[in-house]
């Protein structure tokens, strides 16, 4: 089960990501999701405590970046860390392979997930 908890402080959101997020939870996240971008600019993702996902996650985190990124808005994970179960997925699935944004001329920190 995933817990989704939304904080909001002026036009910045944080959204608190923990359990296991997979397809069951997609469209619970996609709605959260959805919900921070109707009221902010700027959207941090915190999923140091993601135990488990699934590619769906990742596509779920794609389309989300790529709206922020085409509405001219940010979107960005705390502290630019994933969890270890993130991380493994992203690695697996070579899902974030680039290290560029499209149209962009600088490393994109949601497409390059540091170390824990």
């Amino acid at each position: 089960m995933l817990e989704i908890r939304s904080e909001f402080d002026g036009e910045t959101a944080t959204l608190t990501l923990t359990g296991e997020a997979d397809i069951r939870q997609a469209r619970a996240l996609r709605d959260a999701l959805l919900a921070c971008a109707a009221r902010a600019k700027r959207l941090r993702l915190a999923c140091e405590g993601v135990t488990a996902c699934d590619i769906s996650f990742l596509q779920i985190l794609e389309s989300a970046h790529r709206y922020f990124q085409r509405e001219h808005r940010t979107l960005e994970c705390v502290n630019h860390r994933l969890s270890a179960a993130v991380r493994q997925a992203v690695e697996r699935s070579g899902f974030f392979r680039r290290a560029q944004c499209p149209g962009s001329t600088t490393a994109c920190p949601f497409h390059q997930p540091s170390a824990a």
